[in-house]
């Protein structure tokens, strides 16, 4: 739970930012902590998709889940629906509408999550990573196992009235791990095949089958009611040229609007192709489609088939064709006219998998070149926010292509949003640059990558992304860039709470600095076994490595350095109970980053001088420095930190209030209130009981 923190001596309510409540003075029971929907795992997610704008039809269905949805519950069981269908049939349309429709039966909220289809399928433990973070577990919170965060996704869940929505599943294990614990729940999933295997875990199933003949009328009609006007018999002939699947009437009736021809042209077009089957409908739609569109359309068209598929923005796009800015918002434009493209949000862009499959088949050997400027575009970009989130840290990228990264007006926070809107597109483009033998590429993502990661802490995004650029590193043979991925995994593990694998992967780390003769690599893996050697309670073994990495900083005249060494030294000495040495060294390290306005070793520094405080009983200077810790961590979007100062306000809080529990038995006992003494000292155990757990 996270907590505010209260004053002493005066009567005061304190709310920090995320609403959370801790009201101390004059304790006479226990601890009143009220805390915020907003708080750490209770976060209300509300995911679903908005509404599709070309839905018809399907109310019978709608009907189906409704009342399947009202049966299970009814019996206290959840809801499991499987949707099925071929790709554009509107499995995604049908389940979002649905959820729309359940959400008021559903206040705990509405959670969506991608599947991947049987191209890319989703690992079940990455999903419930996804689940319990949409509910506003911390990513540092997750255990690592499988199993175990499927128990823990289902505590979180249980006697609760929650609606996952699970899209393009690729088996039966996927929808099965987010089944919820116990409560009105309602599990919607969509995929390709029937998902058999969840029959026993009590699954309705749905298969979806073209539209009717009516509705099929009626979304044309919708979308050309130029080009249908007074021909009934040609939207019927369209109609059936698609065979009333949703997805290729959408695109053909666009295709019509957009260039103003007849919707009996559209058809003649449609029947002179080859194939007329149910399944190929939709690509002899799209076939027609691509056709119509100009040529820079075309080409855009096709390079987006090497896009990861995941949202991108216009920018991207540009890269992909090497197309100015201009001109590529232009050719997305006549994409999304032509309904090829969907808009999720304002300012970007996605494909739905049966049109890129489409366009990956024509594609041809422009791909190579599309993918490198496109691995290139988001380095560089990547690079340029990175420096935005921080400016200071050294860097292993090689001055040229610093050079080239653009300038971007961007604060630390809304760098970090950069981030976290493209991390599936990174993780992608670092896999493939590897798999393609541009393996100092993938490196180079994963150092841009830094910034983001230390400050929300992904792990299992950081895992998957720098072991394959421990891989690329290794394929290079160059030591500097394997150093620096295994640090980066041993800092990956620190984050873990695996403190053995974070030594041995410093450890060969260290190897490797040494071996390139980089000081300043040496240096900075010193620093983290020094973290290692404190976190594993010996403090003077982390003293002496922090000494050593102080020496090789002052060695190199590399002021920040001396401040990181100096604010380490500074955990070692409160470590040794020398809380004087410990306040000066932090203090002198404060001081730097200050002056040099590095705000996010400013936070880092001040947690370390309130813990100070708290250990040498200053708890009025520790709720200081606390709260200004939280005040700055909140404006840069450091979620880590900010939940670090959240947990020390609380390890305060408790303090104070063993301090008021402590006068009040003194006085108790001294007055011969003998029951009310004992139920003091009761009390006090039991928030010593506390701390000690935490």
């Amino acid at each position: 739970m996270l907590l505010g923190q209260g004053e002493q001596a005066v009567q005061n309510t304190t709310t920090d930012s995320n609403g959370v409540v801790v009201q101390v003075r004059d304790v006479h029971g226990d601890l009143h902590i009220a805390s915020s929907p907003n708080g750490h795992g209770s976060r209300t997610p509300r995911q679903v998709p908005p509404l599709p704008p070309h839905f018809v039809d399907r109310q019978e269905v709608l009907g189906t889940i409704t009342q399947l949805t009202h049966r299970a519950h009814s019996k206290g069981q959840p809801a499991l629906v499987v949707l099925s269908g071929i790709g554009g049939i509107g499995k995604t349309a049908l389940a979002t509408t649905a959820a729309h429709a359940l959400s008021e039966h559903h206040p705990d909220g509405q959670v969506f999550l991608r599947g991947g289809g049987t191209s890319a399928p989703v690992e079940p433990g990455t999903l419930l990573g996804r689940g319990l973070t949409a509910l506003g577990h911390a990513p540092t919170d997750l255990p690592r196992d499988t199993e175990a965060r499927i128990g823990m996704w289902r505590s979180a869940t249980a006697q609760q009235r929650l609606l996952v929505l699970l899209d393009d599943a690729a088996t039966a294990e996927q929808v099965r791990c987010l089944l919820p614990g116990s409560g009105g729940h309602t599990v919607l999933a969509t995929a390709r095949s029937r998902l058999s295997p969840m029959a026993r875990d009590g699954a309705a199933f749905i298969d979806l089958h073209p539209l009717e003949d009516s509705a099929a009328h009626s979304l044309i009609a919708r979308l050309a009611d130029h080009a249908g006007e007074g021909d009934p018999a040609a939207v019927s002939r369209v109609a059936g040229a698609c065979h009333r699947v949703p997805l290729a009437l959408v695109v053909t009736a666009s295709t019509a609007t957009r260039t103003r021809a007849s919707l009996a042209e559209v058809a003649d077009r449609l029947t002179a192709l080859p194939t007329f089957a149910l399944e190929a409908s939709v690509t002899e739609a799209l076939t027609t489609a691509y056709r119509t569109l100009s040529g820079q359309a075309r080409g855009l068209y096709r390079a987006l088939a090497c896009h990861p598929p995941y949202p991108w923005d216009a920018p991207a796009a540009a890269a992909l064709t090497g197309l100015p800015l201009e001109d590529a918002q232009q050719a997305l434009g006549e994409l999304v006219e032509t309904n090829l493209l969907d808009q999720p949000h304002l300012g970007w862009y996605a494909m739905h998998d049966v049109v890129r499959s489409h366009a990956s088949s024509l594609v041809g050997a422009e791909a190579a070149t599309a993918r490198e400027r496109l691995r290139l575009h988001y380095l560089t970009t990547a690079i340029a926010y990175d420096r935005r989130i921080n400016p200071y840290r050294w860097r292993i990228l090689p001055a040229a292509l610093v050079d080239q990264a653009p300038e971007v007006e961007a604060t630390a926070t809304t760098a970090l949003t950069w981030f976290h809107d493209r991390a599936g597109t990174i993780g992608e483009l670092i896999d493939e640059a590897h798999t393609a033998g541009h393996h100092a590429t993938a490196v180079y993502l994963c150092e841009a990558l830094w910034g983001y990661y230390t400050h929300h802490k992904p792990l299992d995004t950081w895992q998957a992304t720098h072991t394959a650029g421990l891989a690329a590193a290794r394929a290079t043979g160059d030591a500097v860039l394997q150093a620096r991925m295994l640090q980066a995994l041993g800092t990956w593990a620190m984050n873990s709470g695996d403190a053995d694998t974070a030594h041995r992967n410093y450890t060969q780390a260290r190897e490797l600095w040494v071996q390139a003769e980089h000081i300043l690599g040496q240096a900075s893996v010193t620093e983290a076994l020094g973290t290692v050697n404190l976190t594993t309670g010996n403090p003077h073994q982390a003293q002496q490595c922090y000494r050593e990495a102080l020496s090789l900083h002052e060695h190199l005249e590399q002021p920040r350095g001396v401040a990181l060494a100096r604010r380490y030294l500074g955990q070692a000495a409160r470590e040794l109970h020398d809380y004087g040495r410990a306040l000066e060294l932090l203090s002198m390290a404060l001081e730097w980053f200050a002056d040099n306005d590095d705000s996010y070793m400013v936070v880092r520094c001040r947690l370390q001088l309130a813990t100070t405080h708290l250990y040498r009983g200053d708890l009025d200077e520790a709720h200081t420095t606390a709260r200004s810790a939280l005040e700055l961590a909140t404006d840069l979007d450091a979620r880590y930190e900010v939940a670090s100062c959240h947990a020390l306000l609380a390890d305060v809080a408790q303090a104070l209030t063993l301090n008021h529990l402590h006068a009040a038995h003194t006085i108790a006992h001294a007055t011969g209130a003998h029951e009310w003494s004992e139920a003091l000292a009761k009390q006090k155990r039991e928030v010593q009981d506390t701390r000690r757990n935490i």
